[in-house]
């Protein structure tokens, strides 16, 4: 059994789960690596794959851990679907959550978007990871449900996720500088 604490309603809360998470038949991709290392029964592949969050490594539970406590204290896994990163970090941390959207409203010109300065939100992405006044800010990003598939992208972000953000950095060629957001997956 395990247990995970969020605050919920300005105190901590603990929630405390079984280790038995929701597993389906292996995708095709996933069985041939399953039944390498010798996986499970089940599933045209041989193998079971869990349903929601899971890790790259085979003996990391807490991913799951950690999503079936939230459910559980939502009521359910499919409450979990489509939530803020803002939501979330104040559950996790007890910090104080802020959302700023970087588009702009549907049917709405680019340039009515919250943040269509790019100066001004480089500027607000290095104070936020600076920590301001409290010294530590945790920064997350959420992609819209639907990306354009422009294969001349070189930022392979998946539809519908969140993602930490871990480092900003600047780099610069020849007098221009690029502006990039480090999501943490390999970047």
């Amino acid at each position: 059994i395990y247990g995970v604490s969020f605050f919920l309603r300005g105190r901590w809360r603990m929630v405390w789960v079984d280790s038995y998470f929701p597993c389906g038949p292996s995708p095709p991709r996933r069985a041939q690596s399953l039944e390498a290392v010798g996986g499970g029964e089940g599933g045209a592949g041989g193998g079971w794959w869990p349903l929601y969050a899971h890790s790259t490594g085979e003996r990391e539970a807490w991913l799951m851990v950690v999503e079936k406590a939230f459910a559980k204290l939502h009521g359910c896994y499919e409450a979990l679907d489509k939530g803020h990163v803002a939501c979330a970090l104040a559950y996790i941390t007890g910090g104080v959550a802020e959302t700023d959207l970087l588009h702009a409203p549907p049917g709405r010109p680019l340039s009515e978007a919250p943040c269509a300065d790019a100066d001004e939100l480089w500027r607000r992405l290095n104070s936020g990871l600076a920590g301001g006044a409290s010294g530590s800010t945790f920064m997350g990003a959420g992609t819209p449900l639907e990306l354009d598939d422009d294969p001349a992208d070189s930022f392979p972000l998946v539809a519908g996720h969140a993602y930490a953000v871990v480092g900003i950095h600047e780099t610069g060629s020849g007098g221009s500088s690029d502006q990039l957001l480090d999501g943490g997956g390999g970047g």
